[in-house]
């Protein structure tokens, strides 16, 4: 498999953990082995140029979840890309609708 990085990344704090539990699931439930799931989430995080603070943005996320009755934790997302001008990259298609809404360009990863 090949990722090509054209734009600069920029992710939550928190994606590191999502991303480790992302490929615990698929160790425990897919059989991935242990040396596979530790190199795709090295993999994973090197196209990440800037992790962003939570507390940058917890204020303008929590107003826009409220504001569009959608998950703060989603929206931070969405706004560290508005912030960056940068593209969202998502399989939920209600959150492309709503960045869509909220003028972030965004991508779906197909299933």
């Amino acid at each position: 498999m090949a990722f090509f990085k054209i734009l600069p990344a920029f992710l939550q704090a928190l994606f590191s953990s999502e991303l480790a539990n992302t490929f615990w699931k698929y160790h425990q439930f897919r059989g991935l082995s242990v040396d596979k799931s530790l190199s795709c989430c090295e993999l994973g995080l090197a196209l990440v140029d800037q992790f962003v603070d939570t507390r940058e943005v917890w204020r303008e996320a929590l107003h826009a979840a409220m504001s569009n009755n959608h998950p703060v934790y989603d929206l931070v997302y969405v706004i560290c890309a508005r912030r960056n001008s940068a593209t969202l990259v998502t399989m939920d298609r209600k959150l492309m609708t709503l960045a869509q809404h909220l003028g972030v360009s965004n991508f779906e990863v197909p299933d």
